[in-house]
């Protein structure tokens, strides 16, 4: 639709109180209803001793934006999140505003759609406030005149995401079945749920329990009251600096543990691989790793057989993978390094993996019917495996020169090679290539897309920059022709990249159809072709990014459809009939 009916919703805040940094450098511990933290104006609570700090963050090189808290330290190092709102929601600009609104919800808005609740509507005429306080707890409370707490609304410290503070509880409450646990980051860049889970046996033995997807994974052995100590943990025992204790009754079972006041950065967290590093400990305590058959004494739960004997070489790191002969390749998003090499070793048949952690990618190369070669762009912080046979000292010989070049000859060299083997290979492509610009009246090239022709030609370079290299948490969704991207160009503008997908069973040819149809049907009212990308194994359409999704997203949600008016809705009706007679009547094409 127009532009005008294309936004369907503009989330217009109705306060105007802005706290924390401004330009007069107030600093505070509370938000109180009617006011703003604004990312865009870098706002943060700080908790009243300076111990914690509140607001919106970036996670590594990640340029995603969540609301998360983390220790008030002055050293990057010490300043990683402890606590995550919005850790499988992410941000994708700097508009996010936590706020309380008017029925008492403590809530994120921002500007890509819906806003991100994270308490339930208090129902409350009195007066609501949240505060983060030095135990790194963020309390909503409904509070009495003389400013005294009446009642607790919400708190952080009930909804932990990888890290244990002093104070919290790692347990079960037996009442409501809500469940104290922890669970990891998918990588230190993201903070989406990943697959470690720490919490409690829920059978009711007193032990901590690690799982894997689900299934157990290690064990802390049973917690002695009397000796304060786990029988399969001993680093997990009361020391002088931490106490940990357990309490069980009728209304719930949990541990927990405190600190002295001169260790207040204290913590303990589950990585990515299933570890418990405690915050002032430079290595985790144990690595049960993927097969854990040599550390059952630590707690390491003896997995299924392996049907596969084999193991995973140090990484290495350059720009392109490249194999002869048949290979199916694979590509996986939203998991952890563990993961990733967990699904190549379960398969007998795969020889290597690549891993980013900052998109949390996973692509995968396993002996197969494919007789497409696959080299894919990489960014340099790509981490490639391969794999090795148990006892076996050599790779496989039908992976390409690369992996002998890379370990002899060094990389230089290697690269050199293989520009060589592109530049020969490129001829092929161009023709193929050319003859389909040509169709779509895009033959000019340039680095940003810019062309006086109506459809625009995108390098592979723009649109891996535009799309975090195809980061995980940039994913908007999958469909018959393959994953749908949301990226931003340099100019600002932003884009949604259809990438065909290896196992689709299309290629260039029904990539011309969908290209060549939706070219000739240019309508106000249907959603618009940008380019497309055609460089190397790489088939991509490029369309205009629909910020506030598909009609569905709003009409099914018993909150969201509120926002959908009559005047809004008959606008939209309009539309639709607008397009449809277009399609039916008027276009180039007929399209019923």
């Amino acid at each position: 639709m127009g532009n005008k009916r294309r936004q369907l919703i503009f989330l217009i805040s109705s306060f105007t109180c802005i706290i924390c940094v401004s330009s007069s450098g107030v600093e505070t511990d509370t938000l109180a209803a009617g006011q703003e933290l604004k990312d865009a104006e870098s706002g943060y609570l700080i908790s009243a001793g300076g111990t914690f700090r509140l607001g919106f963050f970036s996670p590594g090189s990640s340029n995603n934006r969540y609301l998360g808290m983390w220790y008030n330290q002055p050293q990057p190092a010490d300043r990683k999140a402890v606590w995550v709102a919005n850790r499988d929601n992410p941000l994708f600009d700097k508009s996010g505003i936590l706020t309380i609104d008017e029925v008492g919800s403590l809530k994120v808005s921002h500007g890509g759609g819906s806003p991100f609740v994270l308490s339930s509507p208090a129902r409350t005429a009195g007066n609501v406030s949240a505060t983060l306080v030095d135990s790194g707890n963020f309390i909503l409370r409904e509070l009495s005149s003389d400013g005294s707490t009446k009642r607790i609304l919400w708190q952080s410290f009930d909804y932990p995401t990888d890290t244990l503070l002093p104070g919290m509880k790692l347990g079960i409450n037996l009442k409501t079945g809500h469940n104290w646990s922890l669970s990891s980051w998918i990588s230190d860049a993201v903070p989406a749920t990943g697959s470690f889970t720490l919490g409690v046996d829920r059978s009711g033995a007193s032990q901590w329990i690690i799982s894997w997807k689900g299934k157990p994974y290690w064990t802390s052995g049973l917690w002695r009251n009397r000796d304060k100590h786990f029988d399969l943990a001993p680093e997990l025992s009361n020391e002088s600096d931490h106490h940990f204790s357990y309490t069980e009754n009728e209304e719930e079972r949990y541990f927990s543990f405190s600190t002295n006041k001169n260790h207040s950065m204290s913590g303990y967290s589950i990585t990515s691989s299933g570890e418990i590093l405690e915050r002032s400990k430079a290595a985790p305590f144990w690595s049960c790793g993927l097969y854990r058959s040599n550390n059952l004494a630590t707690g390491c739960i003896q997995p299924t057989a392996h049907k596969c004997s084999t193991h995973f070489v140090q990484q290495y790191k350059h720009s392109k993978a490249s194999f002869k002969g048949k290979f199916k390749f694979g590509e996986y998003s939203n998991l952890s390094l563990y993961d990733c090499n967990a699904n190549c070793s379960s398969d007998c048949s795969c020889v290597a993996f690549a891993y980013d952690d900052r998109t949390a990618s996973c692509d995968v190369w396993s002996r197969g019917l494919s007789t497409k070669r696959h080299p894919i762009f990489y960014k340099e912080t790509t981490q490639l495996y391969f794999m090795l046979a148990d006892n076996s000292s050599e790779l496989d010989n039908s992976i390409f020169l690369v992996v002998s070049l890379v370990l002899a000859l060094g990389f230089p060299l290697t690269m050199f090679l293989l520009i060589v083997k592109e530049l020969i290979r490129s001829k092929v492509d161009e023709t193929e290539v050319e003859m389909l610009l040509n169709e779509l009246g895009a033959n000019g090239r340039n680095k940003e897309g810019k062309t006086n022709r109506a459809l625009q030609f995108f390098s592979l370079e723009t649109i891996a920059h535009a799309t975090n290299n195809f980061a995980a948490t940039n994913k908007l969704g999958e469909g018959g022709f393959g994953p749908v991207y949301k990226g931003k160009l340099h100019s600002g503008q932003q884009i949604a990249v259809k990438r065909l997908s290896s196992s689709s069973g299309q290629g260039l040819k029904e990539l011309k159809n969908e290209a060549l149809l939706i070219a000739k049907l240019q309508h106000t009212n249907l959603v618009r072709l940008e380019g497309c990308c055609l460089e190397k194994e790489e088939k991509m359409l490029i369309y205009e990014y629909m910020p506030n999704k598909s009609l569905d997203f709003f009409l099914f949600d018993a909150e969201r459809k509120n926002v959908l008016d009559w005047k809004k809705r008959y606008n939209i009706i309009e539309g639709v009939g607008q397009g449809l007679l277009y399609l039916h009547k008027y276009s180039r094409l007929k399209v019923i």
